[in-house]
């Protein structure tokens, strides 16, 4: 499958699709703005269902943080609703890097041991599907038309990921990319050169779930400053760092999901 964002970036993309606006519509190209502060009559993908009668209810990130604020509600979402004859609790908040060893750096791949007291719930997409789920079963038992928009967060940095779905992938069936170039004519934010600036702290090898990334395949990436958009990681980083891609694509987010999806897919990192 070919998947296609609207702009290189989150919050002009999640700004676009929830308005079905193009940026240069919504005049979000950033994270600076929204489509609220530009537009605050524009009718939003699930505001459209909830003007027609449907329960409305959102979980994850589908709004970048903050864009919108209280991603949109109540104008997107039933939750939070004033009306007393349905009072449903807020959006649902959610951390983005739950579940991460203390030591693991933003731009980071972290196969991570479970905690027995916390189980899977302590990566967030398995947190937010267990949420879903049960909110499924409520709106299947009220008997009327409800929209439920997911969002999921992994793949995205930093890569932490369950250490047994980091082993069901193996780093020699990943091929590298066609080109190590930038893409021509590329908008420079997209590159996300911050990755190649300063000195960042890499998470450890160990066994202490607490303080460590625990995995005898864990290594150190490379911090020098000379790494940079045209003067790439090599092909064994790149590797790894595709590794991390695939295992946070499949996160087991639902209890009876173990199958990882195929490499042979057109998705990027």
């Amino acid at each position: 499958m070919n998947a296609y964002c609207q702009q290189s970036i989150c919050s002009p993309s999640r700004n676009s699709f929830m308005s079905g606006k193009r940026p240069q519509n919504t005049r979000v190209w950033n994270f600076i703005n929204d489509f609220r502060e530009e537009f605050p009559f524009l009718l939003s993908f699930p505001q459209f269902f909830k003007q027609h009668s449907y329960w409305t209810v959102g979980y994850g990130k589908l709004y970048h943080p903050g864009h919108p604020v209280s991603f949109d509600e109540p104008l997107s979402w039933s939750q939070n609703a004033s009306s007393a004859d349905d009072p449903i609790p807020a959006y649902p908040p959610y951390k983005r890097d739950s579940g991460k060893s203390a030591g693991c750096g933003y731009f980071d791949v972290c196969p991570t041991g479970i905690d027995p007291k916390r189980g899977r719930d302590q990566f967030v997409d398995h947190h937010t599907a267990t949420q879903v789920m049960g909110i499924m079963d409520i709106a299947a038992k009220a008997r009327r038309p409800f929209f439920i928009g997911v969002g999921l967060i992994r793949p995205h940095l930093p890569f932490i990921v369950p250490e047994d779905t980091w082993a069901q992938y193996n780093e020699s069936d990943m091929k590298p990319p066609a080109s190590l170039s930038p893409p021509v004519n590329v908008a420079n934010i997209s590159l996300n050169d911050q990755v190649f600036q300063g000195t960042h702290q890499f998470c450890p090898d160990g066994a202490d779930i607490a303080a460590d990334c625990p995995s005898v395949e864990r290594r150190t990436l490379p911090t020098d400053t000379g790494i940079s958009p045209f003067n790439p990681f090599d092909a064994e980083n790149i590797r790894f760092l595709r590794h991390g891609y695939y295992a946070g694509e499949n996160l087991d987010a639902c209890p009876d999901r173990s199958n990882p999806p195929s490499l042979n897919h057109h998705r990027r990192v």
